[in-house]
């Protein structure tokens, strides 16, 4: 569908698989340092979409999403395990062409990488990102945080603030936050 949607060679695409590919592999080389593992997938995260927009889609805009462990646009900023991540490179090369996505939720279920099934636990800290945005009582939220005015009123999203599985956050990491 790649090929067709934008008349390049499957070769192309093929190429790029394999590079992805060799990060995947670089990233399963490095188990006692999961700092640099992580380092090692992202940034083959990011190439991919280098790849994207420089091959496939040359002179669009994208959006972004994924984990927000990646897709943030600051990953050193998040603890406890600070680290550069997708979101970092993206943001440095391609930060006008792209549009990042954070998603949060206040209960439900989730799933570990090992596919493991989980209940998300509320959180109980009434600052928490969660907390906030669930208590506009809305079944799904959209906030375009590239758009909204820094007043007193929307302070939380400027800042450092805790969210689920993150600690401490600064949630200036996306345009957009998705919740549900």
């Amino acid at each position: 569908a790649f090929e067709g949607a934008s008349g390049r060679a499957p070769v192309a695409v093929a190429l790029q698989s394999v590079r992805g590919m060799r990060a995947y592999l670089d990233e399963l080389r490095t188990p006692l340092n999961p700092r640099l593992a992580d380092e090692y997938r992202d940034r083959g995260m990011a190439n991919n979409v280098d790849f994207l927009l420089d091959s496939l889609y040359p002179g669009k805009k994208v959006i972004t999403w994924a984990h927000n462990f990646h897709i943030r646009n600051d990953g050193k900023a998040v603890e406890p395990r600070p680290t550069r991540n997708m979101g970092s490179w993206i943001a440095a090369r391609r930060r006008a062409e792209t549009y990042t996505v954070g998603f949060y939720m206040y209960r439900g279920a989730a799933a570990s990488n090992s596919r493991v099934g989980y209940t998300v636990q509320s959180p109980r800290d009434v600052n928490a990102l969660e907390t906030i945005l669930y208590s506009a009582r809305l079944r799904y939220a959209f906030y375009d945080v590239a758009r909204e005015p820094q007043t007193a009123g929307s302070q939380w999203l400027w800042g450092v603030t805790t969210a689920l599985d993150w600690k401490d956050v600064d949630v200036e990491g996306y345009e957009l936050r998705l919740f549900s």
